[in-house]
C-alpha cells in the first residue's frame, strides 16, 4: 500500500517506480491509498525493450531482484551489460522507463526465441520512497 489515490490522480495501471527505476503499478486506488502490484508479483508481465538493440518482449519476475524477458528474437544482438527499458508498445507505461540491466542470455535450441535475465536497478526489498506516474506529472 501507498500512501496517495485518486483525490491527486492516481489511477489503475498508473507505473510505479523508485529513484532507479520502474518496481510495479497501481491495482486499485482509493482517495488516499493505493495498491501497487509489483514486478515480483508472478501474474505481472511488461513489455519491454534492450537497449541499443530495441529488441523487444514481455518481462516476468523469476526471483529477488532476477527477471526474464520472454519472446526475444532468436537472431537479436543482445549483448551482457545492456539495459532494459518500457516499450513503446506498453498500454500504459510510457517508453523507456528503466527497468534492468542484461546477466545473461540463453538460447532456446527448440524456438526461434530466447530468453534473456536482467537484474532489476530497483531492490524491492529496499523501498522506501516510491513515484507513481500519473497524466500530467507525477506524485
Amino acid at each position: 500500500l501507498i500512501d496517495t489515490g485518486f483525490e491527486i490522480g492516481v489511477k489503475k495501471n498508473n507505473p510505479v517506480l523508485s529513484s532507479r527505476g520502474v518496481v510495479g503499478k497501481i491495482i486499485a486506488s482509493s482517495a488516499n491509498t493505493s495498491v501497487v502490484q509489483l514486478i515480483s508479483d508472478g501474474n505481472f508481465r511488461l513489455s519491454v525493450r534492450v537497449m541499443p538493440s530495441e529488441s523487444e518482449g514481455i518481462l516476468r519476475w523469476r526471483s529477488n531482484t532476477i527477471c526474464e524477458i520472454f519472446e526475444v528474437k532468436k537472431t537479436s544482438d543482445i549483448n551482457i551489460g545492456d539495459s532494459v527499458v518500457t516499450s513503446n508498445l506498453s498500454t500504459y507505461f510510457p517508453p523507456d522507463l528503466p527497468i534492468g540491466e542484461v546477466i545473461s542470455i540463453h538460447d532456446k535450441a527448440d524456438s526461434f526465441n530466447k530468453v534473456i535475465r536482467l537484474k532489476l536497478y530497483s531492490d524491492l526489498s529496499k523501498l522506501n520512497q516510491l513515484f507513481v506516474i500519473i497524466e500530467g506529472g507525477s506524485q
